[in-house]
């Protein structure tokens, strides 16, 4: 987006009264680059996503996706926390239980597909697990490259694994959410894991992985 650093996490929001519009704060933040010149991991951009979805469906992004995407999956217990403005935080503060998670990894692992029926163009599957930004020797990356699930690069919203060349970045893909939620997709193992935890420190967690995926 063009910050130097991520925003909308815990260490920034904390800060922020319960009435700060959350649109205002992450504009009117330094950007000292051009959108697309740095990358940084950054709730922001969700948050904005989430802001225009509801500015043009006329309904908020969890009400949205429920109508597009969870009804489908027969997912019917979940909730989104929202800003001040009545908007859905995006990147986080979704709810679900960990079975009805795994329906969305499975829906990854099937390239859209749940239950024989096309949820998502499989072409739009594609497009999200492709690298878009390498950031394998970004300083705050590299003591990360040496894990299993290493991030090795990044799609639409989800970190992608490789084996360490250019040419084969994505063995794997997941999501890492604060505290220890994991949604791991493992296609060649056709495989998924779905973990929720409640770790600050989820380094632990890490060896785990590795006997999982080889």
């Amino acid at each position: 987006m063009g910050h130097k650093e991520g925003l909308l996490f815990r260490k920034d929001v904390s800060l922020l009264s319960e009435n700060t519009d959350l649109l205002e704060y992450v504009f009117n933040y330094d950007m000292p680059y051009d959108p697309g010149e740095y990358f940084t991991y950054n709730n922001a951009a969700a948050y904005v996503l989430s802001a225009l979805i509801q500015q043009e469906t006329g309904s908020n992004l969890s009400d949205w996706l429920n109508e597009n995407l969870f009804k489908h999956l027969n997912i019917t217990e979940f909730k989104w926390e929202k800003s001040a403005q009545y908007i859905c935080l995006g990147a986080s503060g979704l709810w679900l239980k960990s079975a009805e998670l795994h329906k969305i990894s499975r829906l990854l692992l099937n390239n859209g597909y749940y239950n024989s029926t096309e949820v998502i163009d499989s072409s739009w599957i594609k497009s999200m697990t492709t690298p878009h930004v390498f950031v394998e020797n970004l300083s705050e990356y590299a003591d990360k490259q040496d894990r299993r699930i290493n991030k090795f690069a990044y799609g639409y919203n989800i970190w992608l694994c490789g084996d360490g060349s250019l040419s084969h970045p994505k063995t794997h893909y997941f999501c890492d959410g604060a505290d220890g939620q994991f949604l791991i997709v493992i296609p060649k193992k056709n495989t998924t894991v779905t973990i929720l935890s409640k770790r600050c420190d989820t380094s632990l967690l890490y060896p785990l992985f590795a006997d999982w995926i080889k």
